[in-house]
């Protein structure tokens, strides 16, 4: 499984069109305009760090600003809509707080979001958003599928908690979510959570969104914050296990989710430590904005694209195009010669490995006869494969070694030694499979030819 040619490209974001105009100003001071033409360069975002604190937080307050008076008018807009009344301007001013921590909540409504996961425990998320000197309030967004009920369902439990505990003032659902509305939230939300079950997160791209505006990230680790996530730069919600059973996963998180809100997320937002600024929590927006906006770009992302996949593979249409494409008849005569003699190749059985427990270093020397049949040393290649030993005695892949034909014996037997990694059980086996300069990755073509193991 850990061999499948198969491989991945994180996504990215484009950073320019999700920024603040006050964030990029500030970025264009301190580090040039380099971070536009080449947002994925690490060494261009290190000087990061070196903003005045009092800056990056004025620069990360004002989309927060932006954002709560952009709320006030849509939910205006809302009202008027749907009941021909419009919201008084004392109303309008009471939504939410500008100096209130601000966390955003947008995507599709689909089930397995879990968009309702803070209502699990509502008299906690009562305390936090009524508690009157470190309050929080939530911004809510998003879109169900006209033919999801359970989604739409979700959005009306949303709306009618905050109507019916008297926080609508602390928990705001904005409707007809867009770029628009989803480029004001990521701008001005101090955290963006997101909480679906795990494994069921395709990326998640809209956290990569808030980084190059100082938000930070809570979120299971699934999508693209299981590869992110580091203690400095955001907060997790679980331990990125999976139970199997819905009701006790969701009940879990809600634990997760609550206590980094209630021991670490609040009480670091409202920590002011010398008075003026909260420069702990400033610190970890500097190391989320250095950290992660150079790896979760699409100028990254494409050049992955470009550098691992599109260019070998069109270097290698070109390669076996040459001539006529005499390389690709060769390489097609050759598969044909394999597959019709592969039936005869022969793996010698190993004695049973002595070898159970081993030190990290530890050498072995490890000889295999194989029995090529009319292929030849030059079509295969042949492996010690070894790794882990399982409680049912097989391997966990850890990695193999090419054996080379050993040129003081019958050409038949192969040698090589392999120093184990680590301290543990470990086994190896060994394998043949078929090479050819031309093939690429030799696992496509489906062969393999396995040792078996002499009973003891």
């Amino acid at each position: 499984h850990d061999e499948i040619p198969v491989d991945y490209v994180t996504n990215g974001i484009h950073l320019r069109t999700w920024i603040s105009d006050h964030m990029a100003a500030l970025f264009d001071r301190y580090l040039g305009t380099d971070w536009r033409r080449s947002p994925d360069h690490k060494e261009v975002w290190a000087a990061i760090r070196e903003i005045p604190d009092e800056e990056l937080w004025a620069a990360h307050a004002w989309g927060r600003e932006r954002l709560i008076a952009f709320v006030r008018e849509r939910l205006s807009l809302q009202r008027a809509r749907a009941t021909g009344i419009e919201m008084e301007s004392v109303e309008s001013e009471s939504l939410l707080d500008p100096h209130v921590l601000t966390i955003g909540f947008a995507r599709r409504f689909a089930t397995y979001k879990r968009a309702t996961l803070l209502l699990r425990y509502p008299e906690r998320l009562l305390a936090l958003l009524r508690d009157p000197k470190r309050p929080i309030q939530l911004v809510f967004a998003g879109k169900a599928h006209p033919q999801d009920d359970a989604g739409k369902a979700l959005i009306h439990d949303v709306i009618y908690f905050a109507k019916s505990q008297g926080v609508a003032h602390r928990m705001v659902f904005l409707e007809n979510y867009d770029m628009m509305v989803g480029r004001k939230m990521v701008q001005g939300v101090d955290v963006w959570l997101n909480n679906p079950r795990r494994p069921l997160e395709a990326c998640g791209t809209s956290g990569m969104k808030v980084l190059g505006n100082g938000g930070l990230n809570l979120s299971v680790l699934d999508g693209w914050w299981d590869e992110a996530y580091a203690p400095n730069v955001g907060w997790a919600i679980g331990q990125g296990r999976i139970c199997g059973d819905d009701t006790v996963q969701d009940e879990r998180d809600a634990q997760s989710l609550y206590d980094m809100l209630e021991k670490h997320i609040v009480p670091l937002f409202y920590t002011y430590d010398d008075g003026q600024l909260p420069r702990r929590w400033i610190a970890r927006m500097k190391d989320s904005i250095a950290d992660l906006v150079p790896r979760f770009n699409s100028a990254r992302m494409v050049k992955e694209y470009c550098q691992d996949y599109y260019a070998p593979a069109l270097e290698r249409c070109h390669q076996l195009q040459a001539d006529g494409c005499a390389a690709l008849r060769q390489l097609a005569e050759w598969k044909n010669w394999v597959r019709a003699n592969w039936d005869y190749v022969r793996i010698e059985a190993l004695p049973l490995p002595p070898l159970r427990r081993v030190s990290s270093g530890t050498e072995l020397d490890v000889t295999a006869t194989v029995e090529l049949g009319r292929l030849t040393s030059g079509d295969v290649e042949v492996h010690v494969y070894y790794g882990p030993l399982h409680s049912d005695g097989t391997i966990a892949f850890s990695g193999y070694q090419a054996m080379e034909p050993d040129s003081h014996a019958d050409g038949s037997v192969y040698r090589t030694v392999v120093t184990f990694p680590e301290t543990g059980r470990f086994g190896y086996t060994v394998r043949v499979i078929p090479y050819h300069p031309l093939l690429g990755n030799p696992l496509k073509m489906g062969l393999a030819h396995w040792a078996t193991v002499q009973p003891s």
